[in-house]
């Protein structure tokens, strides 16, 4: 039992003592602690100055405040307060628990020398070296100390804070060099809820500070072990410029300026999935990179300035596997702006610049992932300058998805877009410039070992106002837009690819110009140019070890507005289109080739000019079924329902010569062209129709030299091969032919033209090389027109000049080659022609017009029927058969029947003509040389028969003459030759009662005898029965008739003359008037009582006529003409009246008429019977 005694010696006073020597040593422990620290740091050579030192051991607790060195320059070390305090009881259980730990305003001067370190004021050099040397040497293995480490100490700590802290930092490791001074400053670092043992942690930790002007702000949380870890990490802000550490950068990049910033946030987990597999994750990161105001240079080529660049990771997750297993998804973007790159020569500036990529990605052993969500490139006034390469853009817009899937089968799909505004693309003198530029790509590929397959739904390309210059050459488009749809591609193992897809190009405002060369003898610059085009093809192809196939259902293209101009020529066409239907090409393995198309090819509204020459034409269409074929050696084109159609067409030479015509069409079953390498070309067609409109063919503006409303060959067939052919047709029709027209004279007048036809018809026609066979020609309405001008040349042919210089150039080529000309055409064998039959039907005549001649001769012969039977060049023993019948007027009647022999050595024909009622007058000038005297007046019955065989002539021709009447004498030889009795002698004494003249006169000769002449021939014989029939009685006198006609006897040549008072008309007038009654009803009288009577009237026309208030002794020939046809026209009525009150057309008849410029003339007919 404890007494009081043992309780005071063995447990009050060791207490006691134990207590006061604590209480002795909490007293003394701030004293020693604070004389300790001085004099560690006065042998240092630094004074220290200890505001505050408190230490408890109930619980253990240590506090500084106001803790100070200096040396004897600066202050080095300063705390501004230090608190620490532990819990007791917990340290006998291996327990470390911090209640309280907290340290402000910690200041702490560092320099770093050549070989050493002062931190506040003490050198830790001699501390670091001795430090080494007394290191104790660890002889023991990793092994052996952790199986021999105690239980770990477990540690807690609510809260650590360090704040309001920094140190001062200066550098000098060359003393040559000034010190590099820094500031590293810690504004806050707290550790929170820090709880551990061994390898397990957890807790949070903050941080807020920065060096120099630098910042950085941070905190955590984490929790971990060793089979498994969680941590999130959040980067509040971390700014850097760098002025702030420009002495820590190596150069160049120490030299320029910029500042950068960095934030973001995380969750880290790391876990072990199996004793070799381990899994790492990222989730939720978030990462904001920037810089402003930066200008650094890379090396002493590449610089790099930005305003503004800014690059974010949101919502992105990373996962890893250490069995290569990887997956990654977020969203990245990138934004700069005024940004400028330069690499010597090479510049790339842009002044707003983002980017986004949103991703997903996936990794294994067994397949591979990888798909961007549409990720946005976006670029804003662009400059890119690449050596001499230029690049301007105002807007610059791309888009991009993509999806990757790698297993047994490879696929890749995504797509591509573009988007360029005010766009310049420069080099030298070259520059491409467009408004708007857009292109997109959407690519579906799968692959595997055996096949690999392409589709892409639709690629587009789209440029707006695009300006391009290239080698002086400009070209302007105002919209471009090109589109690949629907292609889909395949390869397959054996090699055999194959494709489809629908190719269009829509672009419209094309301009093209190029300049005249320097050295061109013209400034005149070449340009092409169109509204619009249009071009759209779906094509599908196969190639494989037999060949290749192209097929294409419908291919358009159409151009509206294209013009092309130069100093050559310059083209216009409103609109063209070619289209292509079901085009199928095909190659093979020998490389022969096989294509059709059903073609279409339409122009409208083309202009040409080259040189002069002009072409336009309002429509053209071509179309066909086209089929060819090559092979080694044959070549073959195949055309079946082939049509063409050109309309309005109009061609006109420099030297104004011009072809147009209204409309031409063509069609035909088939058109073939065949080469052979061994034979000549074969070209043939077979049911061909040809149809024209209004076709006309001029020589100049003012000379036509063919025109008609419409022609047609139906069903044409033709084969040719070298020199020979065969073509055959079943029918040519044309209407309204007119041929040699002068539409204008000097004075503006017009001519008609020297031939109009109607209709022709040409039926059955083969021809070949040899010679022709027509069946049936008929011509419709055959006019001529021959106007004989002073020269005897027709003023209407217009083909005289060009005539006359083609025989002039043919002479002088026939005198440089005459011989080899000769040689060669005794080799050529005559052309034959057959023809069966050729008519005339409707009102068909030839108008004669001759001004050689002293009164200009006016004649119309109309042509009741003209017909040829059986024409054949090539059976010398076949006739041919010519008809004619032929009226002049309302009374001249002309029939006539031919049989010639064509192929007969010499000339070879029968004929027989028969002519009534001719009048002679107007002819007189044509034979007055060979009867010696004009003819004043009569009439012409012939009825010629003549046979001419091996050319010998003979005939017979019986001539009634009724009131011949012969002018004055012609002096000439034939009349001196003629004999002592003139010939109006004769004349007078062969007229019989009806003062008629009957003649039969029989004709022969031979054509071959060098004095033969076709007119001695015709007009002799009348003229020598003349002479032999002088035995007839001399004129009877007429008895007058009552106030009607008068008597008059003169001397001369004849001895009594009947004058018949004229018929008198108003001046310019040829109609008969009321004036007239009186006088024709005695006249129509008188030669109704006079059965026998023939009257002669001669118009006369006046100056009056002419509209002269006085006579005038010369007229022009115009206006003779106008007078000559008005006294014409005056005894024309005046007969057309008679005949129409009963009187016999033979017995009225019609002299020359005249014109009496004489004081007292007037407007009459000169009346005699």
């Amino acid at each position: 039992m404890m007494t009081r005694r043992h309780f005071r010696f063995f447990v009050f006073y060791p207490f006691a003592i134990i207590t006061a020597l604590i209480v002795m040593l909490w007293i003394a422990t701030p004293f020693v602690a604070k004389y300790a620290l001085k004099q560690f740091v006065e042998q240092q050579g630094n004074e220290a100055k200890i505001g505050r030192l408190s230490v408890d051991f109930f619980p253990p607790r240590i506090e500084v405040s106001n803790l100070v060195f200096r040396d004897t320059e600066q202050q080095t070390f300063s705390l501004q307060k230090a608190t620490v305090e532990i819990a007791f009881w917990p340290l006998f259980s291996k327990r470390l628990h911090v209640t309280e730990a907290n340290i402000e305003g910690l200041r702490i001067d560092a320099t770093q020398r050549e070989n050493e370190w002062i931190i506040a004021g003490i050198n830790t050099s001699n501390y670091v070296n001795q430090d080494i040397q007394d290191r104790p040497q660890e002889s023991e293995p990793d092994e052996a100390k952790s199986q021999n480490q105690p239980t770990a100490w477990s540690i807690k700590l609510p809260s650590f804070s360090l704040s309001d802290s920094q140190m001062d930092l200066s550098r000098q490791t060359d003393l040559s060099r000034p010190a590099k001074t820094d500031i590293l400053k810690i504004d806050q670092i707290s550790l929170e809820k820090i709880v551990g043992q061994g390898l397990d942690w957890q807790g949070q930790m903050a941080f807020s500070g920065g060096i120099n002007e630098a910042t950085l702000a941070f905190n955590s949380q984490f929790d971990y072990s060793p089979t498994q870890a969680n941590g999130r990490f959040e980067l509040e802000e971390a700014q850097v410029s760098i002025d702030s550490v420009r002495h820590f950068l190596p150069a160049p990049f120490n030299a320029g300026d910029g500042m950068f910033s960095i934030s973001g946030r995380t969750n880290l987990a790391q876990s072990h999935l199996a004793s070799d597999l381990m899994q790492f994750s990222l989730t939720d990161l978030e990462l904001s990179m920037q810089t402003t105001q930066l200008d650094v240079s890379l090396d002493d080529n590449i610089r790099i300035a930005t305003a503004d660049t800014k690059v974010q990771m949101n919502s992105s997750q990373l996962n890893y596997r250490t069995d290569n297993t990887f997956s990654a998804e977020g969203d990245i973007s990138l934004e700069s702006a005024q940004t400028n790159l330069v690499q010597q020569n090479n510049q790339v500036t842009f002044d707003q610049f983002s980017l986004s990529l949103p991703f997903k990605s996936q990794h294994s052993k067994e397949q591979s992932a990888i798909n961007v969500r549409s990720t946005q490139l976006s670029l804003n006034d662009l400059l890119v300058i690449f050596d001499d390469i230029r690049v301007d853009s105002k807007a610059l817009n791309s888009t991009t998805t993509l999806e990757l899937n790698k297993e047994e089968t490879t696929s890749v799909g995504g797509e591509v877009t573009l988007d360029a505004q005010q766009t310049q693309i420069s080099r030298g003198d070259n520059q491409l410039a467009f408004e708007l530029l857009t292109f997109s790509l959407p690519v579906v590929l799968q692959r595997d070992e055996s096949f690999t397959e392409l589709d892409v739904s639709k690629t587009q390309l789209l440029l707006t106002n695009m300006v391009a210059d290239f080698n002086d050459a400009t070209i302007e488009n105002t919209r471009f837009d090109a589109a690949l749809e629907n292609l889909s591609a395949s390869l397959d193992s054996d090699g055999t690819i194959s494709a489809a897809f629908l190719s269009q190009v829509d672009t419209q405002g094309f301009t093209f110009t190029q300049p005249a060369a320097e050295n061109a003898s013209h400034d005149t610059p070449t340009t092409a140019a169109f509204d619009k085009l249009v071009f759209s093809s779906p094509v599908t192809l196969e190639q494989g070890d037999l060949g290749l196939n192209v097929n294409t259902q419908e291919t358009q293209l159409n151009v509206d507005a294209l013009a092309v101009s130069s100093a050559e020529f310059d083209l216009e066409n409103q609109r063209g289109n070619l289209s292509l239907d079901d085009l199928t090409v095909s190659v093979n393995q020998d490389n022969s080739l096989a294509a059709s198309a059903t073609t279409h090819l339409q122009s409208q509204a083309l202009r040409l000019n080259q040189a002069g020459n002009r072409v336009r034409y309002q429509d053209f269409t071509l179309s066909s079924n086209l089929a060819v074929q090559q092979n080694i050696d044959t070549v073959s084109v195949q055309n079946s329902q082939f049509v063409l159609r050109l309309d309005d067409f109009e061609a006109v030479l420099s030297d104004e010569k011009a072809l147009s015509f209204k409309d031409i069409h063509v069609t035909a079953s088939a058109l073939n062209i065949d080469q052979n390498a061994q034979q000549p070309l074969l070209v043939n067609g077979s049911e061909v129709e040809v149809s024209t409109e209004r076709f006309d063919i001029k020589l100049s503006e003012e000379k036509r030299l063919a025109s008609w409303n419409k022609a047609s060959i139906n069903d044409l067939s033709f084969r040719q091969q070298a020199q020979d052919f065969t073509v055959s047709l079943a029918q040519f029709d044309m209407e309204n032919l007119i041929f040699s027209e002068v539409l204008t004279l000097v004075d503006g007048s017009s001519l008609p033209p020297l031939g109009h036809i109607g209709h022709i018809t040409i039926g059955q026609l083969n021809a070949t090389q040899e010679g022709a066979k027509i069946e049936q020609i008929t011509l419709d309405t055959l006019k001529a027109n021959l106007l004989l001008n002073e020269n005897q040349q027709l003023d209407n042919l217009i083909l005289q000049e060009a005539d006359a210089s083609a025989e002039q150039v043919d002479a002088e080529q026939s005198t440089r080659s005459e011989q080899p000309l000769a040689a060669e055409s005794s080799l050529e064998v005559p052309y034959y022609v057959i023809l069966k039959a050729l008519d005339t039907t409707g009102d068909s005549s030839i108008y004669l017009q001759d001004e050689s001649i002293p009164a200009t001769l006016q004649r119309t012969l109309n042509i009741e029927a003209l017909s040829i039977r059986d024409l054949n060049t090539q059976d010398k023993d076949q006739e041919t058969l010519f008809t004619v019948m032929a009226s002049h007027g309302k009374y001249t009647k002309l029939k006539a029947d031919t049989m010639i022999w064509p192929l007969a050595e010499k000339l070879t024909l029968n004929t027989n003509i028969i002519l009534r009622e001719a009048e002679l007058p107007p002819y007189s000038p044509y034979i007055s040389n060979v009867l010696g005297y004009q003819i004043d007046s009569g009439q012409l019955d012939l009825d010629l028969t003549l046979d001419i065989d091996d050319g010998i002539l003979n005939g017979q021709s019986r001539i009634l003459l009724r009131e011949l009447d012969l002018g004055g004498r012609q002096e000439s030889n034939s009349v001196v030759k003629a004999g002592a009795v003139p010939l109006n002698i004769a004349v007078g004494i062969l007229k019989d009662s009806n003062n008629n003249i009957d003649l039969d006169i029989p004709l022969s000769g031979d054509i071959d005898n060098p004095s033969f002449g076709w007119q001695d021939f015709l007009f002799l014989p009348l003229k020598k029965a003349l002479y032999s029939a002088s035995t007839s009685y001399l004129m009877q006198t007429f008895v007058p008739y009552a106030n009607v006609i008068s008597i008059a006897q003169f001397a001369g040549e004849q001895l009594l003359r009947i004058r018949v008072e004229p018929l008198m008309f108003d001046a310019t007038q040829s109609e008969l008037s009321d004036a007239n009654t009186d006088f024709l009803s005695q006249l129509t009288a008188l030669m109704m009582d006079k059965k026998d009577s023939q009257l002669k009237a001669c118009g006369v026309a006046s100056y009056q006529d002419v509209g002269q208030e006085e006579p005038s002794s010369v007229l022009d020939d115009d206006t003779r003409a106008f007078a000559i046809r008005l006294a014409q026209q005056r005894a024309e009525n005046l007969k057309d009246f008679l005949v129409s009150e009963g009187i016999d057309s033979s017995r009225v008849f019609l002299c020359s008429p005249e014109v009496d410029l004489s004081r007292n003339s007037q407007p009459r007919v000169e009346l005699n019977f």
